[in-house]
């Protein structure tokens, strides 16, 4: 089992959700779609709470590691000289350390902590200490899939196979689609002689993720050994259809191709083996010398500070949270996600001045941002500074004029201070056209009344209840309208 370096995905903190900028709440989908609007009678009121929101895709890896990194942060430097000052590896791993061991400190009884706690843990190759925190995390929420994975993984580790695969087979009974489980489990099952249903979780776990390079070669191994060579071939070619210079795959193929007879077959591949073989050493010494060690750990403080402040934000534990986010952005302070997080907070404890100027340095990070230039607007105008917040919104029409959220967000503004209502109409109208969503048409019936156009709100708002039909706002006003009201 093969743990990568790049472990995972993205647990991205934020400020905005797919919810209008002027409703309650800054924006962090980035690259989103057009706000979502709930409307009142005749009136398209914007609606949204502000949340930090994380982002978790599906991740593709065999070995289950419950440490994910934010993609939307900046590559890190190489140059050492853009580390902090006096930052040697040594010292951002023992301040991982102790992000760590704060987070078990300050909120023992929460198990995402604790699950936190055990990746950062399990990254730094401390396994007791990591083995230790999903203990924790289960004893807690003792239905957790993910934790019963990662004890199952390392009880794999430590040759205790039995055991492993009880824990395992929980995992799996928890959760069927975690990407990891199966590939854990199977490998238990293989070293307690139990081929056939380790083949059968290899499969589950290609299903779940199909480019799980490990998985499709251990399965290879596993039909190899029941002496299932065509088969055993089939796994080895997928495995270098995703990786064509896989030395391991090479060489299991090219002995599955001998015993198939298939000897000029089983020479190609030699040759090919030879080869890498012989440019190997080259490789790695290569690898070995542009490697940065301090740039990587660099990326996982970053990450352990971000998640770390998320982690205490969805605990009501915001000095924490805050201290942590504002760690990640004094050691990179073009980071993203950090300063969202951090303003996003702010705003929601009624510290709006305060995120207005963090979202105003993200301008200046990402100039053509439009989400940024919302959530300036957004600030502005929730601090009654409705020239300024009128300027930044139609900033943000000019830098992203192919984010719907821009048009309609300035389409808001205009509409709630009932002005300029021919062009909240034309926004809107762009709105929907970039963007044909239930909430974009009822925001154009919300700009056609504001214009007396009831015909045309009442067909934008018919559109609206056609895309959104539990909508139960949309279907009133249209009513509404219908009633001459």
């Amino acid at each position: 089992m093969n743990k990568s370096a790049d472990r995972s995905k993205t647990l991205g903190a934020g400020l905005c959700s797919k919810r209008s900028a002027l409703g309650g709440g800054i924006s962090v989908n980035i690259s989103g779609k057009a706000p979502l609007t709930g409307i009142g009678v005749l009136a398209c009121v914007a609606v949204a709470g502000l949340l930090v929101f994380f982002l978790i895709p599906k991740r593709d890896r065999n070995a289950p590691s419950p440490i994910v990194r934010p993609t939307t942060l900046p590559t890190a430097p190489k140059d050492p000289s853009t580390l902090p000052a006096g930052s040697t590896t040594e010292e951002m791993k023992t301040e991982v350390v102790e992000v760590a061991g704060g987070l078990v400190e300050n909120l023992l009884g929460d198990a995402n902590a604790m699950a936190l706690a055990a990746g950062l843990y399990d990254t730094l190759g401390k396994s007791a200490e990591s083995t230790e925190c999903w203990r924790k995390c289960l004893k807690i929420s003792p239905n957790r899939a993910d934790a019963c994975s990662q004890l199952g993984w390392a009880a794999v580790k430590r040759g205790e196979y039995e055991q492993a695969a009880v824990i395992l087979r929980r995992a799996v009974a928890l959760d069927a689609g975690m990407t990891g489980a199966h590939h854990a489990l199977a490998c238990a099952l293989m070293s307690l002689g139990e081929h056939d249903e380790a083949i059968s979780n290899f499969e589950k776990e290609i299903e779940i993720a199909p480019r799980a390079v490990q998985s499709h070669y251990m399965l290879a191994q596993a039909l190899q050994q029941l002496g299932r060579y065509k088969a055993a071939e089939r796994s080895y070619q997928a495995v270098l259809g995703i990786q064509p210079n896989n030395k391991n795959a090479l060489y299991g193929l090219m002995t599955v191709l001998m015993r198939l007879g298939k000897k000029t077959q089983a020479a190609e591949h030699r040759r090919r083996y030879a080869e890498l073989t012989s440019t190997g050493l080259k490789t790695l010494i290569k690898d070995g010398e542009s490697y940065d060690d301090r740039g990587a750990m660099r990326e996982l403080l970053i990450s352990a500070h971000i998640q770390a402040g998320n982690t205490y934000a969805r605990a009501r534990s915001g000095d924490r949270a805050e201290k942590h986010w504002r760690r990640a952005f004094a050691i990179e302070p073009g980071n993203v996600p950090s300063r969202l997080a951090l303003a996003g907070w702010l705003q929601t404890v009624g510290r709006p001045s305060e995120a207005l100027e963090i979202c105003k340095e993200l301008t200046t990070v990402q100039p053509n941002n439009g989400a940024h230039w919302i959530n300036v607007g957004f600030l502005h105008a929730k601090m009654s500074q409705s020239q300024e917040a009128e300027k930044a919104l139609r900033t943000a029409v000019r830098v992203d004029p192919k984010n719907p959220r821009t048009h309609s967000t300035l389409a808001i503004l205009f509409l709630r201070g009932r002005r300029n209502s021919s062009e909240a109409r034309r926004l809107a109208h762009k709105a929907v056209t970039l963007d044909p969503s239930a909430a974009n048409y009822a925001l154009l019936g919300r700009a056609h009344l504001a214009n007396g156009d009831k015909a045309l709100a009442k067909a934008a708002m018919r559109r609206a209840v056609e895309k959104d039909p539990a909508n139960s706002k949309y279907r009133q006003i249209l009513q509404a309208i219908q009633g001459g009201r």
